[in-house]
């Protein structure tokens, strides 16, 4: 497995300024899937809250692919009709499922007061009875219109 990537600041900051990602997996035989996701950054890993939005019956695809195939990818993208500011940055990683009592003690304390300062809607949300979705950065591929 590679090693882990660490982000450069520029990296970080764009990261952490997106409200929404992409997240792609895939089942075992390669099919892919791909969704919209929240998410936070902690430390150099993405965590994505499975939350109380209304969701299809049993358990959901991007879990039962991660379980299946742990490679994954997050996009994060721009877009404006001035292509001037256009940018993307392409995550590939390895997944792992987690229970909120899986994270260290720090990441308990730390995790809830991130999700909740980013997005107003997980402002009740009990984050001891979650499933969580962990991502391992290995590789970053990037790309500006203008780079200046």
């Amino acid at each position: 497995m590679p090693a882990m990537y660490t982000l450069n600041a520029i990296q970080r900051e764009l990261v952490m300024n997106q409200s929404v990602a992409r997240l792609a997996t895939s089942t075992s035989n390669g099919e892919p899937y791909l969704i919209p996701i929240t998410f936070i950054l902690d430390a150099d890993r993405i965590v994505i809250v499975i939350d109380d939005k209304p969701k299809s019956e049993g358990p959901l695809r991007r879990v039962k692919n991660i379980r299946q195939n742990n490679s994954v990818a997050v996009l994060f993208d721009h877009y404006e009709d001035d292509w001037n500011q256009l940018w993307w940055l392409l995550i590939r990683g390895s997944g792992e499922i987690l229970e909120f009592d899986d994270f260290s003690e720090e990441q308990q304390s730390n995790i809830p007061i991130i999700f909740k300062k980013k997005y107003h809607q997980y402002k009740e949300l009990n984050f001891k009875v979650k499933t969580f979705i962990s991502i391992t950065i290995n590789t970053v591929s990037s790309w500006r219109f203008n780079e200046s």
